[in-house]
């Protein structure tokens, strides 16, 4: 019985998790041009921070390992990112 508690506790947690990455992804996707430049800046910034104080990266979550790794491959297999390979597709014109 314990055992399946921490099972359904570890399986709500990641659920939680995944929920509120796909918003941020959603946020993110739906933000202007200069909103990300500036949160890119501030992560740049932060990460000059933890390199000059030597301060170790967190452990990577189930969920961080899924939208961080597996979601780009599948988008590449399925050719989503077409353009950041050159995959260019028959229709479209050469120029582009």
């Amino acid at each position: 019985m314990l055992r399946t508690a921490q099972l359904l506790r570890s399986l709500l947690l990641i659920l939680i998790t995944v929920v509120v990455q796909s918003l941020h992804f959603l946020r993110w996707a739906l933000s202007s041009r200069a909103a990300l430049s500036a949160e890119v800046l501030f992560l740049r910034k932060q990460l000059a921070f933890y390199q000059e104080h030597q301060i170790s990266p967190r452990k990577l979550t189930a969920a961080g390992f899924f939208f961080g790794v597996v979601v780009p491959i599948l988008q590449l297999e399925r050719g989503i990112d077409d353009r950041q390979t050159r995959d260019s597709h028959r229709l479209a014109s050469q120029g582009i």
